[in-house]
């Protein structure tokens, strides 16, 4: 006769092997936001307009590129 625990165990190895625990159970803090440092308060917008719009250019090049792809 098996135990209570060796039952609990059994029960387990079966639902990972069909899949039910595909990933580690994991238990952690809620995430905490990370401040900014004290230099992005120094930003200056108006210096930043030109790189923004190549980052923008670039993204939109992208995206029309992915539009054409098919999905899987």
């Amino acid at each position: 006769m098996s135990s209570g625990l060796e039952d609990a165990l059994s029960r387990i190895d079966s639902r990972a092997r069909i899949g039910w625990l595909a990933t580690p159970l994991v238990i952690a803090n809620k995430p905490q936001p990370t401040p900014l440092p004290a230099s992005a308060s120094r930003i200056d917008p108006q210096s930043s307009q030109a790189w923004l719009h190549e980052v923008e250019s670039y993204l939109t090049e992208v995206g029309s590129l992915l539009s054409n792809e098919t999905p899987k």
